[in-house]
C-alpha cells in the first residue's frame, strides 16, 4: 500500500490512539508538547488539519528544526507530504525514542487518553525501567502475522545457503530469533513474509529516476517491495543498469561491493519503528539513498568516516545478513565504501542526517561542465571525460575524425586553459578533468 494511501486513511478516520490532529503548525510548544509525548510512549502521527498552500512548505520545515531544539534530549520527527481530497496535507511521524524520556521546556509528557499529559511517577519508573532492557523493534512480536504469510521457498533456501538442517521450516526461524512460542518477530516478517508491507508500514523501497534533478523533472517512479533479501537484489541490479550508462561500466564493476555495501547498510541500518519508506534518487547528477531513523549508538557522520562500533538498530536482520554473507564489513562498511570509490576514480559519498532520516549521496558529476566558449569538439571531449577516468590523443582523434595536428591543438589549448591535466609523456600521455 502506498504511503500517501495509508497516511489518508489514517488522517481521516483518526485510527489508533496514538493519532492526533492539531488545528494548526504555528504553536512551537504545542507541538512540541505532542511529538514528546508521542515519542516518549509508542510513537504516533501528529497530523495539520488546514490544507498546505505552496508557502507553508518552509514553514513546516523551519518548525521542523524548532521542535527538535525544543526537545531535551533533542528529537526530529520525519515531516512528510499527502494528498487528501485533491489537497496537500502534512504529517509529521514520531517514532518510539530510544532516549527516552524527553523534556519540553522542564516537562515531562506521556501520550494518554489521545492527547499529552503530565507523566505520574508510576509511569515514569516504568519507562526508566524499561529503558533498560527495550527490546529492539526487530525483536517484537507480532502474533497477528500468520504462519502462511511466509515465503517458505525463501526461508528453505535460506537454510541451504547457511547450512541448516531442519526437522521443518519453523525451526529455523527459532534458531534465529525470528519466531518466538510460534509467534514471529518484525524481523521474521521483514526478511520472510511474502508481502511484509501489508503486516509492517514502509517497509517498501521508493526509487525515482530524475531526467533533471534540479528541475524535479521524473522519467520513471516505482515501489520495490517483497522481502528483504530480494530488495536488495532487485535494487543493486537497477542501480548498477543505471549508473553504468552514467559512469560507465567499467567504474561500475570496480564499485560493485561498495555498492552492494550502501543497500545492504540502507535495508538493515533503518529505523522500521518509522512507517515511511527508504527513499532511492537516481539523476545524471546524482545517486541519493534516504533512511527513516537517524544513526544509532551516539554516532555522527563525521564517525563514519573512521573505524566505529558496530552499532546494530536491527540486531536480529544483521545477524541473518552476517549469515548470508552480506555483512561483510562490521564497524568498517563505510570506510569499505570510501576507499572503493578512490581507487575506482569516483567521488566519495556523502553522509548526513535530514528530516529524521540519514541520506547518502554519490555526486556523480559535482562540478558539472565549465562555463566557458569551447569549440564542439572539445565539448565532447569534456562530455566524454564526465563519464571515463582519461583519453588520449589518439583515442580523441578518433573519436572526433580529425587530423593529429587539430586534435593535438584541441587538447593543448584545454590543458592550457586548465580545463584539462596532461600526465605520462610520449605515447603513455594522458588527458583527465583536473
Amino acid at each position: 500500500v502506498p504511503c500517501d494511501e495509508i497516511l489518508r486513511k489514517i488522517f481521516r478516520e483518526e485510527t489508533g490512539d496514538q493519532t492526533a490532529v492539531l488545528p494548526s503548525f504555528r504553536d512551537v510548544e504545542r507541538v512540541a508538547e505532542h511529538v514528546a509525548a508521542l515519542a516518549n510512549s509508542r510513537g504516533g502521527y501528529l497530523f495539520f488539519e488546514p490544507p498546505l498552500s505552496p508557502e507553508d512548505t518552509h514553514e513546516l520545515e523551519t518548525l521542523l528544526e524548532e521542535v527538535e531544539k525544543a526537545l531535551e534530549p533533542p528529537l526530529a520527527p520525519l515531516l512528510m507530504y499527502f494528498t487528501d481530497r485533491e489537497r496537500q496535507r502534512a504529517v509529521f511521524l514520531v517514532p518510539e525514542s530510544m532516549d527516552k524520556p524527553h523534556l519540553v521546556s522542564g516537562k515531562l509528557l506521556i501520550w494518554r487518553g489521545g492527547e499529552p499529559q503530565p507523566m505520574n511517577r508510576s509511569e515514569l519508573e516504568g519507562l526508566l525501567l524499561g529503558s533498560s532492557r527495550r527490546e529492539s523493534y526487530d525483536s517484537l512480536l507480532r502474533p497477528d502475522v500468520p504462519l502462511d504469510a511466509l515465503d517458505s521457498a525463501l526461508i528453505k533456501l535460506f537454510a541451504e545457503r547457511t547450512g541448516s538442517a531442519p526437522l521443518w521450516l519453523g525451526q529455523v526461524l527459532e534458531e534465529y530469533g525470528l519466531m518466538v512460542s510460534g509467534k514471529l518477530t518484525n524481523a521474521g516478517v521483514i526478511l520472510f513474509a511474502r508481502e511484509p508491507e501489508a503486516f509492517v508500514y514502509g517497509t517498501e523501497i521508493e526509487v525515482t529516476v530524475f531526467k533533471d534533478l534540479e528541475k524535479q523533472e521524473i522519467d520513471v517512479s516505482y515501489s520495490i517491495k517483497g522481502p528483504i533479501l530480494k530488495k536488495i537484489e532487485i535494487l543493486e541490479d537497477t542501480v548498477s543498469t543505471y549508473l553504468s550508462k552514467i559512469i560507465g561500466q567499467e567504474e561500475i564493476n570496480c564499485f560493485k561491493g561498495a555498492l552492494r555495501e550502501i543497500i545492504v547498510n540502507a535495508v538493515s541500518h533503518r529505523d522500521y519503528g518509522f512507517p515511511a519508506p527508504t527513499m532511492v534518487r537516481l539523476s545524471p547528477e546524482s545517486l541519493e539513498i534516504w533512511n527513516p531513523g537517524k544513526l544509532c549508538g551516539g554516532l555522527t557522520p563525521q564517525d563514519l568516516e573512521k573505524l566505529h562500533a558496530p552499532y546494530h538498530r536491527n540486531p536480529l536482520l544483521a545477524r541473518i545478513l552476517r549469515r548470508m554473507e552480506m555483512v561483510k564489513y562490521p564497524g568498517a562498511g563505510t570506510n569499505f565504501i570510501l576507499k572503493s570509490a578512490d581507487e575506482c576514480g569516483l567521488p566519495r559519498p556523502t553522509f548526513t542526517e535530514v528530516q529524521g532520516g540519514f541520506l547518502l549521496t554519490l555526486e556523480l558529476f559535482a562540478g558539472g561542465l565549465p562555463e566557458v566558449e569551447v569549440n564542439e569538439r572539445q565539448r565532447l571531449l569534456l562530455e566524454y571525460l564526465r563519464l571515463h577516468r582519461e583519453i588520449t590523443r589518439k583515442e580523441y582523434q578518433e573519436m572526433v575524425r580529425v587530423s593529429e595536428r587539430t586534435a593535438r591543438h584541441d587538447l593543448e589549448e584545454l590543458v592550457s586553459r586548465g580545463l584539462l591535466k596532461k600526465s605520462g609523456k610520449g605515447k603513455n600521455t594522458r588527458y583527465v578533468l583536473p
